[in-house]
């Protein structure tokens, strides 16, 4: 039994949603309240928030790409993979600065 196509066709039309926490939502806030300190603390829950939902999104990612792999019904793993990496770009921008800022 693989990944459910239908499962498979969510994973892949939500995985823009830890882009718009983590970029376009605070952007939208601080544009709105001309970047008013106000907004900082919403900004960085929203802001954590992408962050972990990436982190899920990675791990259903690879999960869901191994059971297409792994059974070969017909599911388009090109597509579940292009997904996990739009998905994963928060996390992966966010670990990279924390790397460079923390190792030097």
């Amino acid at each position: 039994m693989g990944a459910p196509k239908q499962l498979v066709r969510i994973f892949i039309w939500t995985s823009p949603v830890p882009m718009l926490f983590t970029v376009v939502i605070p952007a939208i806030i601080n544009l709105a309240l001309d970047f008013s300190p106000i907004a900082r603390a919403p900004n960085i829950v929203i802001t954590q928030v992408g962050l972990t939902l990436s982190g899920l999104f990675i791990i259903v990612g690879l999960y869901l790409t191994a059971r297409a792999v792994l059974n070969e019904q017909g599911v388009n793993i090109f597509a579940i993979i292009l997904a996990t990496v739009i998905a994963s770009f928060p996390a992966m921008v966010f670990l990279l600065s924390f790397l460079m800022f923390t190792v030097s």
